[in-house]
């Protein structure tokens, strides 16, 4: 154990303890935390913070329970507290101290001005002795305090001064709040969360445009973040977000790629996580269309067949947001979109320094431009809207992951049936065109907010004549969809065609057809989970 340092070609050189191989020795830290600045007015210092960074805080608080006094050695102390984001993943931490002795620029903390910068260390303990025999004054005689409540329960702190009076905070993360992202563990880190719960969740994003305002990673940083967010509750390991997914909008700078290729990748994912150990696997999309939700969900049960003691869930996160809003009555389009409102709020909560709401039109008449569907972001994005859903989807995923650890099995299909018949609440609407057999067509229309995926047309009459179904087709040529006809016997809930908002897809009857009225009979399958039917009399213009 070293006791001094020296000063030798202009900086200081640690003795024989802090010394690998003729060079300095990392101390185990991985970074900068937080950075706190005790302040003389918080409202007058948020005033400021949030109009500067452009961001809302975090959150509000006292803080007074009665391990903060022992870690900064002033017992019974309550400071108000708010935390915002700093850009890069560092929080700013604001402190007004409830203190009568408040001194500018000294170096005890409840002063205003006074700044600390607080590491976050793999071993506070450790820490703590190499920086009190390099010259650190230790606040707390006795080494760093397990904190024994609040968020960062089970965290252990230490404050101490440098030589020139400057606090360093060394924080050691609680348990639950440690490093999760396969791609940054050791292999002993990869090995013990491996014992503790074998379970690895896998996002799935996109390299999709959504709007001016969004960046093309949306799906994969979405998903990605709420993978985190619930592997701390439930255990495991997040790898990190593909960009391999199918069914994405032709639109400026977007990336699709085959059914075949997803499969394969999700197939051979869950392969080699299988053979490393683990035994539940959580394939979540924050890509939306249902079509890659139904691939993923068959991949992985076709897995667990495989696989003995497997268990997988293969889902996105529109199915948590209709479970978790079981039996309110606000029916409205916020569910899920597109660039709207909803996708804009959770970019808003997890990343908002890449949200740019100032390059949509300025004036809310103005319709938004093309790959923005849902409700405006204009009009209804909010980091607090974000924050809501997505706390309320980790806390459901986190238990179903759960439920995968314990060997349980979880209905791959049960939220889509319930979205579809929550939220797709509208009839199609049925309209003709006139024609002979190359042009007569039945036009399907959608009039609700959230899009429909048509998986399957089983029966169609005219005026009790059949169509020929084997040979019809179906398209969609609103700007943004691919354009490209359909074979109506190809539809399956892996293979089906989206018509969004105020968008209508063209049924090519392949059979003749004079204007005027007609009786049409036709059965519909929606979303691969539910069946609709219609008997009506449409009009052939």
């Amino acid at each position: 154990m070293v006791s001094n340092a020296t000063e030798e070609g202009g900086g200081l050189q640690a003795e024989e303890g802090f010394v690998e191989g003729g060079v300095l020795a990392p101390f185990g830290s991985d970074g900068l935390h937080h950075v706190g600045a005790t302040v003389a007015d918080l409202d007058r210092s948020l005033a400021f913070w949030e109009s500067f960074l452009g961001r809302a805080r975090r959150f509000k608080t006292v803080l007074e329970r009665p391990y903060l006094g022992q870690v900064l050695g002033m017992p019974g102390i309550k400071i108000d507290a708010a935390f915002v984001d700093l850009p890069g993943g560092v929080i700013l931490e604001l402190l007004d101290y409830r203190h009568d002795d408040r001194v500018p620029h000294v170096d005890d903390t409840q002063h205003p001005g006074n700044v600390h910068l607080c590491f976050r260390v793999e071993d506070a303990d450790a820490a703590w002795a190499r920086a009190v025999a390099c010259g650190a004054r230790p606040v707390n005689p006795d080494g760093p305090v397990e904190l024994d409540g609040g968020p960062n329960k089970g965290a252990k702190v230490a404050y101490l001064r440098d030589p020139d009076g400057i606090s360093l905070e060394l924080f050691q993360l609680p348990r639950h709040l440690v490093e999760r992202r396969y791609e940054r563990l050791s292999g002993a880190a990869l090995q013990g969360f491996l014992d503790e719960a074998p379970l690895a969740y896998v996002p799935v994003g996109t390299l999709e445009y959504h709007g001016p305002h969004l960046p093309f990673g949306v799906d994969g940083i979405t998903a990605h973040e709420l993978s985190v967010r619930a592997a701390r509750i439930s255990g495991g390991v997040v790898l990190p977000a593909s960009y391999l997914a199918t069914g994405c909008l032709d639109l400026q700078g977007t990336l699709t790629f085959s059914p075949e290729l997803v499969e394969r990748f999700a197939q051979e994912t869950i392969e080699q996580l299988y053979k490393r150990g683990f035994r539940a696997v959580v394939l979540l999309s924050g890509h939306g269309p249902l079509d890659l939700l139904h691939l993923l969900k068959r991949v992985g049960k076709e897995q667990e067949a495989k696989l003995p003691g497997l268990r997988t869930y293969g889902l996105h996160w529109l199915e948590l947001a209709a479970a978790t809003h079981e039996g309110i009555a606000d029916m409205g389009p916020g569910l899920v979109d597109h660039a709207g409102s909803v996708e804009t709020s959770w970019m808003l909560a997890v990343q908002p320094e890449d949200v740019r709401l100032d390059r949509l039109p300025a004036d809310p008449e103005q319709p938004v431009p093309a790959g923005v569907y849902g409700v405006d972001p204009r009009k209804g994005a909010s980091a607090a809207l974000g924050a809501e859903r997505l706390d309320a989807a980790v806390t459901l995923l986190a238990e179903r992951a759960g439920r995968l650890v314990a060997g349980e099995e979880v209905d791959p299909t049960a939220d889509v049936e319930r979205y579809v018949e929550r939220f797709w609440p509208e009839p199609l609407r049925l309209a003709g065109r006139a024609g002979d057999a190359a042009g007569a067509a039945l036009l399907i229309a959608n009039p609700g907010a959230a899009s429909r995926l048509l998986t399957g047309l089983s029966r169609l009459t005219v005026d009790g004549r059949e169509v020929p179904l084997r040979s019809a087709v179906l398209v969609n040529e609103t700007p943004g969809e691919s354009g490209i006809p359909v074979a109506v016997r190809t539809l399956s809930p892996e293979s089906g065609m989206y018509v969004r908002h105020a968008q209508a897809a063209e049924l090519r009857l392949g059979m003749p057809v004079e204007a005027g009225s007609a009786r049409v009979e036709l059965t519909l399958e929606l979303g691969g989970v539910a069946t609709r039917e219609y008997d009506e009399v449409v009009p052939f213009a």
